[in-house]
């Protein structure tokens, strides 16, 4: 037994021993009295461990028991584990004081599963020496080969990688449309004004711009009219002293439209129009200021359908009834063509001048005539001249008169000036011309036009103006029309632009249109056909209601050019401009635009 089982018989034999041996226990065992109870419990305690020892003693004796049966026991006849690991176990157990525990698992899976000598010792059966045993196969000498093997043939190498291709990069932004427009000044605001000309359609941006030179706000009721006749209604309100844009690509129900435009206002103000395109990989912008008041009889002193030119006729009938307007194109070699057209009440209507196969290749002149109902009457061209390709528009001429004013005229550079001179009378016209330079040269120029006929001055071929800024005063022995057209490239913007004449000298001018940001170059021209130096006042307004206010002071029978860019204050804004002469002095003036546009 180990150290502890010795301790635990010990100790349970000491105890029953003293028990028996003490005096007091043998007393009260001897009597019956009093200690009753304490003999009873001490009764009890003798028989527990009493008790346990017995099982202790039982347990130990199956420990030994099972240790016998394992070294008395062969190998196979473990069902589990094996001899040596169970003896291991058993001395193992003992040290800790499991020794019990073990026995008792012994017990249940080795030694009632299998008693021992019950199963056999397993035999291994050798065949004694000499024996027979089954003979080897005889030799067999391998097969031949059943054939040649073909020859090895290399794979093929594999494709190289495709090489590398970057992906594509994006495309740049489409180029700027570069240009030029030029405008007459209007000399008296309205409270009405109509524009024929507009279009949203494609690659075109149409603004409408209003100046106000009041000093109360101006409100303004817009009719935008169509070619159905439909009719698109606007309100705005212009702030006092300034100039205010509407983008009609932007107006609902105006985004993919030709239109003209009604503008009712409850002040005194003054509008123009200008538009931005790509009509046909002809790129640029034109301008043209408003009329205030419908006519029946309109003239349009220039047009052209020859080369890369697309001329067109822009007819407005603000009226409630349908009226038929009657064009007659007068060619420079005095053949006359007659067509009539229906327009509709509260719309616009187009003529494609190219079309009319009269009129294929000509130098034209137009007057519109309109029987039932006065309408207003527009001109549009698109164009490609030598390369530089834009487009211009000019309003109609209501009445003819025997003198005409052009205060814009260049010469110089890559610029050709042209004066369209337009002769709708039965009788032939003696015109004197005469060109105003900005040095104060005169040069007198004489012509004779046919009747109902028209023609084409191209001033830089004139003697002594082959580079020159130059005005313009045409005087005729009968009334006639004259415009301006000029084709230029302006610091690398390519384009051309038109205006009509003005018939009087005014003290008051108004420009409503006018900007210096990004790639534009705004130049305001002064005339002065006077034999006295004028002074005039000059007021740009700004879109916030903002004024800055300039003073010049232009000589007799000359012209004036201001480059607003240049002037402090106004190099990044819109702008419209209002003219006064002073002491009651009268000039021209008009407005010209060079710009690069970016696209929408």
């Amino acid at each position: 037994m180990n150290r502890s089982t010795k301790s635990l018989f010990a100790t349970a034999t000491t105890l029953v021993a003293t028990l028996v041996a003490t005096p007091s226990f043998a007393q009260s065992s001897s009597t019956s009295g009093d200690d009753a109870a304490g003999a009873a419990v001490g009764f009890g305690v003798l028989c527990c461990w009493g008790l346990v020892a017995i099982i202790l003693l039982a347990l130990f004796v199956l420990w030994v028991w099972m240790l016998i049966d394992t070294f008395s026991r062969l190998d196979h006849e473990f069902p589990t584990g094996t001899k040596s690991l169970w003896l291991i176990i058993h001395l193992v157990a003992l040290f800790i004081g499991f020794w019990p525990i073990t026995a008792i698992v012994y017990y249940f899976i080795v030694y009632r599963k299998v008693k021992r000598g019950t199963i056999p010792v397993p035999v291994v059966v050798q065949a004694p020496p000499g024996a027979y045993t089954t003979p080897a196969a005889p030799y067999a000498p391998p097969a031949p080969p059943q054939a040649t093997p073909a020859p090895y043939v290399p794979s093929a190498p594999p494709a190289p990688p495709a090489p590398y291709t970057p992906p594509a990069p994006p495309p740049p932004p489409p180029p700027p449309l570069k240009g030029g427009s030029a405008s007459q000044g209007i000399s008296q605001p309205s409270k009405t004004w109509f524009l024929a000309e507009g279009c949203t359609s494609g690659n075109f941006d149409e603004y409408v711009l209003m100046m106000n030179p009041n000093q109360v706000n101006a409100n303004v009721n817009a009719s935008f009219m169509k070619p159905d006749g439909s009719v698109v209604a606007g309100s705005y309100v212009i702030p006092p002293l300034s100039r205010y844009t509407v983008h009609v690509d932007e107006v609902s129900g105006l985004d993919n439209t030709e239109v003209s435009v009604r503008l009712d206002s409850d002040q005194l103000i003054a509008a123009e129009r200008s538009m931005y395109f790509d009509y046909g990989g002809r790129q640029g912008g034109s301008d043209s200021a408003g009329v205030t008041a419908p006519a029946s009889t309109w003239y349009l002193a220039e047009g052209y359908t020859g080369g890369d030119f697309d001329e067109f006729v822009l007819i407005q009938n603000p009226g409630d009834t349908d009226t038929t307007a009657t064009a007659e194109y007068m060619r420079s070699d005095g053949v006359n063509i007659s067509k009539d057209y229906t327009v509709k009440a509260h719309s616009r209507f187009s003529i494609h001048v190219d079309d009319i196969p009269e009129l294929a290749q000509a130098e034209v002149s137009t007057r519109v005539t309109s029987a039932q109902q006065p309408v207003i009457v527009e001109r549009a061209q698109y164009f490609n001249y030598y390369g530089r390709d834009d487009g211009n528009a000019s309003s109609g001429i209501t009445q003819t008169s025997q003198k005409w004013y052009l205060a814009e005229g260049y010469t110089g550079g890559d610029f050709d000036e042209y004066v369209l001179i337009q002769n709708p009378d039965d009788r032939g016209a003696n015109v004197d011309v005469t060109f105003m330079t900005s040095d104060g040269r005169n040069i007198p120029y004489e012509v004779n036009i046919p009747p109902r006929s028209r023609h084409t001055i191209h001033v830089d071929e004139v003697p002594g103006l082959e580079n020159a800024e130059v005005s313009t005063v045409v005087e005729s022995s009968r009334p006639v029309v004259a415009e301006r057209s000029m084709y230029f490239v302006s610091y690398g913007r390519p384009g051309g632009s038109d205006a009509p004449g003005v018939a009087q000298p005014a003290t008051y001018w108004y420009l409503p249109e006018g900007y210096t940001g990004g790639d534009f170059d705004t130049y305001v021209l002064m005339m002065n056909p006077g034999d006295d130096p004028v002074t005039v006042d000059v007021n740009y307004l700004l879109p916030g209601g903002s004024i800055k206010a300039q003073q010049y002071t232009v000589a007799p029978r000359t012209r004036y050019t201001i480059h607003v860019d240049e002037i402090e204050g106004l190099s990044n804004t819109e702008v419209s401009t209002a003219l006064t002469a002073e002491n009651g002095a009268k000039i021209i003036c008009e407005r010209a635009m060079y710009f690069s546009f970016p696209r929408k």
